[in-house]
């Protein structure tokens, strides 16, 4: 059986890539075939800076006010609990991403993208960390079992993985990816969205059934 390449374009600043990973991870574990993941990087927000704001208020002025806002979080804390996510809304930040998905380049390389990802996300949304924070990140270098947590952020530091970051932005833009998360098997399939493990393991069959008509 032939290996599929799946490619997950997401920001670890969206809820909902981190409810689409979970629903990936049930997905990868129940499918037979053998995928390769690789994460690639975008941005919501490419605006924020790396120290870090209130989320919770750059939103309510986003959504047009508390009730918006409140509506929203409520369907994201709903969908989380529903996959183990505990979301503290209060608590997150809102910081530029760049050195997050530096990070998870940095882990790429050592094979331990999977791992530094979840660490992220949870870091960012139950735990309230800033994730553009060089001391957090190299925090959650070694978390995620980076063989050299410092020399990793020492990279991200440098800014020697933002011209890949980049790039993977761009290409979002030039494949006409708009929303996140979005998965794309083998450049021919893709769906956006936090879709359910059935779905993705779905698009797995399609891709491994041939071209898409």
């Amino acid at each position: 059986m032939a290996e599929l390449s799946l490619e997950i374009w997401s920001d670890i600043l969206c809820p909902w890539c981190f409810i689409g990973s979970r629903h990936l991870a049930t997905a990868l574990d129940e499918t037979s075939h053998d995928v390769d993941v690789t994460w690639r990087a975008f941005q919501l927000d490419p605006t924020l800076d790396t120290e870090g704001i209130s989320n919770r208020e750059r939103l309510v002025v986003k959504f047009g006010g508390e009730a918006n806002y409140e509506a929203a979080a409520e369907k994201v804390s709903e969908s989380g609990s529903r996959v183990g996510i505990d979301f503290d809304h209060a608590a997150v930040q809102a910081a530029n991403t760049l050195r997050a998905h530096q990070l998870i380049a940095a882990a790429a390389d050592e094979g331990l993208a999977d791992e530094v990802v979840p660490r992220l996300f949870s870091a960012q949304f139950e735990e309230g960390r800033n994730v553009s924070d060089l001391p957090t990140l190299e925090a959650i270098a070694a978390e995620s079992g980076l063989g050299d947590p410092e020399s990793s952020v020492r990279r991200v530091a440098d800014d020697e993985l933002l011209d890949g970051a980049l790039a993977d932005i761009t290409e979002a833009s030039r494949l006409g990816i708009h929303g996140i998360p979005t998965f794309v098997v083998d450049r021919r399939v893709g769906v956006s969205g936090a879709v359910p493990p059935d779905m993705l393991k779905g698009l797995f069959d399609q891709a491994a059934d041939g071209p898409s008509s």
